[in-house]
């Protein structure tokens, strides 16, 4: 692969002067730089099989040591993989933007640019990767800052899940730092509408034409780390499509396990108003159909009565709801949200709860949605990870 690194002029340019809009936001997701992460699934990696795209980014630098991801989507390929990324080197460069593209051919390229990035300072990003001229734009505040010649193409097969914070297919490459307004387009973005974008350091809305930002009908993704429709600990929604689909619980009944039956159980639908048991109990739903690679948001009220709440509640492909499981988690008296994403396409999913002791509990207002759009999953990350902060 040519890497021809240059300050030249980028083509794109329409000369409009702007009308900025104005997107009022107070919220930011903080990375570790250790093991935290947004997983946006494999749903997203159509987005890789064009050599046309464009990535915006707001980061503020927490001090990265080593070099870090702020995005990474990839593909897993029989020699090796390829892959396209941004992120700021923390080693050599001294948090310096990068970059980085693996094409089929097995050549890597890691293109840094632009400025330092200081601890104290937002900084907005952008990279524009245009097939038909066969370069690659890079964009710091607003500025282009290099230009890529021969950037090469991206495999389509066996797709890894996207990340926002890592590397694609292995745990490193960790950010440091706060991630805000991420958002992504199938077409080579022009100088304006990346300036316009920028808006001299205030995000406006992606989904609104705003001066020569004219593209909010060719965005694919919009993360905004905790102000989105939808947004809440540990989902991250994609404001393209910031809804829940139908609902799937609404036609379950619930049955009590042959080998572990609840010794009281007595339901209506998808309403249990008595559990009752000494032991170990299993009780589930019918069965329901996931797609893989899709989010679901599971909510429901559960009321103790006596005794403890159930150990587990789980998303599982058998009666005794220990194998094929893509969710558990440890519910409490109350209502309960939970967010999980489907590894695997099936009809016989159940929704249930585990037990091994004594208990008294009723349960009302189950509901299982899908989440619509490319939501990302934060991971390993808590509700305090979404800081008030914003560029």
């Amino acid at each position: 692969m040519a890497t021809t690194i240059s300050s030249g002029t980028n083509p794109y340019k329409k000369g409009s002067p702007p009308d900025f809009g104005t997107l009022y936001s107070g919220r930011a997701l903080e990375f570790d730089g250790v093991a935290d992460f947004i997983d946006l699934g494999d749903t997203l990696q159509t987005w890789t099989e064009s050599e046309t795209k464009t990535m915006s980014v707001w980061v503020l630098n927490g001090g990265n040591t080593s070099e870090s991801r702020v995005f990474n989507a990839g593909y897993l390929t029989g020699d090796g993989s390829t892959a396209f990324g941004f992120g700021l080197d923390g080693g050599t460069t001294d948090n310096k933007p990068f970059y980085f593209l693996r094409d089929t051919g097995g050549s890597a390229l890691k293109a840094e640019f632009g400025d330092v990035c200081d601890t104290e300072n937002w900084y907005h990003f952008a990279i524009v990767q245009d097939g038909s001229a066969d370069e690659a734009y890079m964009y710091q505040n607003g500025d282009l800052k290099a230009t890529v010649s021969s950037v090469g193409e991206i495999s389509v097969a066996s797709p890894d899940t996207a990340k926002i914070g890592r590397k694609f297919n292995s745990a490193h490459n960790f950010f440091n730092g706060q991630i805000d307004e991420l958002g992504m387009w199938d077409v080579a973005l022009d100088a304006d509408a990346v300036s316009a974008i920028y808006n001299s350091g205030s995000p406006i809305d992606l989904t609104e034409a705003s001066g020569d930002y004219d593209n909010e009908g060719d965005l694919i993704g919009w993360w905004r780390m905790g102000d989105g429709v939808l947004d809440s600990h540990p989902l991250i929604a994609d404001q393209v499509n910031p809804t829940l689909g139908s609902e799937i619980a609404s036609s379950l009944n619930w049955n009590n396990n042959g080998t572990s039956p609840y010794e009281t159980f007595t339901s209506s639908g998808n309403v249990v108003s008595e559990a009752i048991n000494t032991g170990w109990g299993i009780v589930y739903t019918d069965d329901f159909s996931l797609t893989s690679g899709n989010s679901y948001k599971v909510r429901y009220n559960l009321t103790l009565n006596s005794g403890v709440v159930p150990d587990f509640a789980k998303v599982s492909r058998n009666d005794s709801l220990d194998a094929g499981t893509d969710f558990s988690g440890v519910p409490v008296n109350g209502i309960n949200t939970h967010y999980f994403r489907c590894s695997d396409s099936q009809s016989d999913f159940k929704f249930g709860f585990r037990l091994n002791g004594t208990t008294d509990w009723s349960l009302s207002d189950l509901s299982i949605k899908p989440v619509n759009g490319n939501p990302g999953i934060m991971t390993n990350m808590d509700a305090v990870d979404i800081v008030e902060d914003t560029p």
